[in-house]
């Protein structure tokens, strides 16, 4: 209410005018006949605040053209629009339309000068899925624009009429304003810091590893390589992160730190294999032998085989939909650098398969030396999740996660040296809880 006194204080006062204007009960296309004979209604309302219209009642405009026998309902062309002000001694008119689109509601306004038939002036409005933001904020920028419109503010006054307009969906909403001076709605920025924690089944895809030397008959070639198609994992802590983002209107973007630990549960995986093992000299074979391996096996993995623990730090780029007061959906896509620790009570996932025929000729492969290497890899995320803007200053927020990372590594030791690579894929579910820091 202090709003709008100031309004027509700072705003009504200096423009007052002797321009007499009506409003047509607006054209309704998707909406009821009542819901739009209630937002012409408060279009009236929201004219007759600015000061700068003398605006006639409903009620005797009403009575005037059913003395001459005229009957609003489907006047919606400019030549109607003059015929009725003409009948009710006006000098402007002004009429329109309410819509609906899928789920956009949207409103289209225009003042016509009854002398000339010109359109003076057009504003339009647009809400996605809330009819109610029509009456409690649409009508209002309609209005205001159509004032902007028409006359040159001081700085001073648009100030005031900024002022007016804030917070018009409440003090805990997303206080979007309109700017008199460019007739737009203007989106305010929102940062924020959070911090959130998410857990969740993830599988390495395409676990590939190969020998770190040749084949001895053909140089070119790796002395063996493997390949395992599928191999689950699980957290073996909950995934941590700290945000810094911010959004404006339909976009945002967040800076992201997070630590992500998985391991390999116990589970018997089966893999693809081609080429030879190479058994270091024994006193039967004081050259050393190659040992041509199956190409295909199997391998049952105890619980913890392999750890993976990465510590990221990248950004996501999202889009941001606010349909619902208070609540904001989010989509998004991220990229993110990694430092990935993996380790393992044994030398590594070759040697391991390895490990029946190496014990055949004497060695046992905990004799090595475990594996625990650390190595730079990269990954992408897609988030979609939900903030909820508990108020101005606290939001909370839930996100279901895919994501992916790539990891390289080098396991085992001495002539079972070998290179590792795979995608770690994850599905997370996040809790988290952030602050405003505008």
């Amino acid at each position: 209410m202090v709003r709008y006194i100031l309004l027509i204080l700072f705003v009504g006062l200096p423009f007052a005018q002797d321009i007499t204007i009506a409003v047509l009960d607006f054209d309704g296309n998707g909406v009821s006949q009542s819901e739009t004979r209630t937002l012409t209604n408060r279009l009236r309302d929201e004219l007759f605040k600015t000061g700068v219209y003398i605006v006639l009642e409903r009620g005797k405009m009403d009575d005037v053209l059913k003395e001459q026998g005229f009957q609003q309902t489907g006047c919606v062309t400019s030549e109607c629009a003059v015929e009725v002000g003409n009948m009710l001694g006006v000098q402007q008119m002004v009429g329109g339309s309410i819509g609906k689109v899928g789920n956009i509601y949207t409103i289209s306004a225009r003042i016509i000068d009854v002398v000339t038939g010109e359109v003076l002036k057009s504003a339009k409005y647009d809400n996605v899925n809330n009819i109610e933001t029509l009456l409690t904020q649409g009508m209002q920028e309609i209005a205001l624009k159509l004032v902007g419109n028409e006359f040159e503010l001081k700085e001073t006054q648009k100030k005031d009429i900024r002022s007016a307009t804030m917070g018009a969906v409440g003090e805990a909403g997303s206080h979007i304003r309109f700017d008199p001076e460019s007739g737009k709605t203007v989106y305010p920025s929102n940062k924020y810091i959070s911090v959130y924690m998410g857990y969740g089944p993830g599988s390495l895809e395409n676990f590939y590893a190969e020998s770190a030397f040749s084949s001895p008959e053909n140089p070119s070639e790796r002395l063996w390589t493997a390949n395992v198609l599928d191999v689950s994992t699980e957290n073996s802590l909950p995934q941590l992160g700290l945000k810094l983002g911010g959004w404006k209107g339909w976009f945002g973007g967040e800076l992201e730190m997070s630590l992500f630990r998985h391991k390999t549960p116990a589970q018997i995986v089966y893999y693809d294999s081609h080429g030879q093992v190479f058994i270091p000299p024994t006193p039967d074979y004081p050259d050393g032998y190659y040992y041509t391996i199956e190409p295909q096996d199997s391998v049952a993995l105890p619980d913890n085989f392999l750890n993976f623990n990465s510590f990221s730090i990248g950004g996501v780029a999202y889009l941001n939909m606010p349909f619902i007061k208070n609540i904001n959906p989010t989509i998004g896509f991220g990229l993110s650098f990694a430092m990935n620790n993996v380790n393992s009570d044994y030398p590594g996932p070759g040697s391991f398969a390895a490990k029946n025929v190496m014990a055949a000729f004497g060695y046992d492969i905990k004799d090595s030396q475990s594996l625990n290497t650390t190595d730079f890899g990269w990954g992408f995320d897609i988030p979609i999740g939900l903030k909820y803007r508990a108020n101005d200053n606290i939001f909370f927020s839930i996100d279901f996660r895919l994501s992916t990372k790539y990891i390289y590594f080098v396991g085992s030791d001495a002539y079972l040296k070998e290179k590792d690579e795979t995608v770690l894929q994850s599905f997370q579910i996040n809790l988290g809880v952030g602050k405003f820091i505008n």
